[in-house]
């Protein structure tokens, strides 16, 4: 595709060694960001997502289900949790890319070939547009109160995308929005390790942040669901060693 870069970086052995180093010794969880029994695993994970953002590995999902599955098999021979943190990239990424050329859509591809890491809201419990609709090109920003889940730390993403069916379209929601919050949904369930509740209050959105779409993408041709043989989300990290 035209507006991601000619050769993206690519996950070399030099990477590959680097993201084995972070994750056999992370540093220390962060008492405000993973807090609690799965504060080293997150610690762990979100290093290794800095890294991959910041040296833009994950780009190459964008060009293709293909390119995008080669990264996740590239990430789990170096360690199946961090690949499973990212198959939602992997599903996203390629699919942006299949829609028709827009002003949000290709605004989010270029997210992407910034080095800028996605999830997928696997729940929305609640969805409330306080003016009463989305905003759109006569009334570019709007605000939002709802409650949405994620299947792994938020705080591991740039964005969140999720369906928003009375507007028919991907609304995108940057993970460091003023008045989003997170906590996670307990009891960790046994099949999927702990699910993590998003909350907006009066949350601002702009109508460049709404991908416009027919259907719910998840009907579309295009859509691929995450696939692979990952551990689930959430699975146990073990404790650093005293």
């Amino acid at each position: 595709m035209a507006d991601l870069p000619v050769s993206p970086p690519t996950l070399d052995e030099q990477a590959a060694q680097a993201l084995r180093g972070i994750l056999d010794d992370p540093a220390l969880p962060v008492g405000s960001t993973a807090a609690g029994p799965d504060g080293p695993r997150i610690a762990a994970l979100r290093e290794a997502h800095d890294f991959v953002s910041s040296q833009k590995l994950a780009v190459t999902a964008a060009w293709s289900p293909e390119a995008a599955g080669a990264l996740v098999d590239s990430l789990a021979r170096i360690d199946p949790t961090l690949a499973a943190t990212l198959r939602w990239h992997a599903t996203l990424a390629p699919f942006l890319s299949a829609l028709p050329a827009s002003r949000p859509r290709n605004a989010l591809l270029g997210n992407i070939r910034r080095g800028e890491l996605f999830t997928w809201a696997t729940a929305v419990g609640a969805w409330t547009w306080r003016d009463g609709s989305a905003p759109d090109a006569e009334r570019p920003l709007g605000r939002a109160d709802g409650e949405i889940e994620s299947d792994e730390f938020p705080g591991l993403y740039d964005t969140v995308l999720l369906w928003e069916p009375s507007a028919s379209a991907l609304v995108a929601l940057p993970t460091h929005r003023a008045r989003l919050s997170w906590e996670p949904v307990e009891p960790p369930t046994a099949d999927a390790g702990r699910r993590w509740k998003i909350t907006l209050t009066r949350v601002t959105i702009h109508a460049d942040e709404l991908v416009r779409l027919e259907t719910d993408p998840r009907t579309s041709p295009a859509w691929r669901e995450p696939g692979g043989a990952w551990p689930e989300p959430g699975a146990a990290w073990p404790e650093p060693e005293a």
